[in-house]
């Protein structure tokens, strides 16, 4: 039910995280951190070789909706603040609707190291009000994260 209950990101969301990759393509890793069941990170499969959803409930993975002919996606138990990834190997870090539960002494920290240089966070949520990127905090914290782009957007 919660699922079917949430709103749908719309395809000019994707489109303008795209738009905005400094990497050239072919894109090989994005991350969705706070995942949940998924439901931002399964279109992210169009355009990256892997994409791995990142949450700390094993219920919200467990429910996950993976097409059946997808072969590049997965999803594993971790947090924010020890991000189960090596050193710059990621192209893409996303937080949809979930960045407001994070750690923001240690999420930053863990962007930097497991972006490539020149890979992008991205936080989206579907009001601005709940939108970490509108808290200056938060906007300072990832503006320090050295040679690196971060783009916020809601999806109102």
């Amino acid at each position: 039910m919660l699922i079917k209950s949430r709103p749908r990101y719309p395809d000019d969301v994707y489109r303008e995280i795209y738009r905005n990759m400094k990497l050239d393509q072919p894109w090989s890793l994005a991350i969705d951190v706070g995942c949940g069941n998924g439901q931002f990170t399964i279109p992210l499969r169009k355009e990256f070789d892997k994409v791995v959803g990142v949450d700390v409930s094993e219920n919200q993975l467990k429910s996950a909706d993976i097409p059946e002919d997808v072969d590049n996606i997965e999803f594993r138990i971790g947090s924010d603040e020890s991000l189960p990834f090596d050193c710059e190997t990621v192209d893409l870090v996303v937080a949809a609707q979930a960045a407001h539960w994070f750690n923001w002494e240690r999420f930053p920290v863990e962007v930097d190291r497991v972006l490539k240089p020149g890979g992008m966070v991205v936080m989206v949520g579907y009001h601005e009000s709940l939108n970490p990127c509108y808290h200056s905090d938060a906007i300072t914290v990832l503006e320090d994260i050295r040679y690196r782009s971060y783009r916020c957007f809601t999806t109102n």
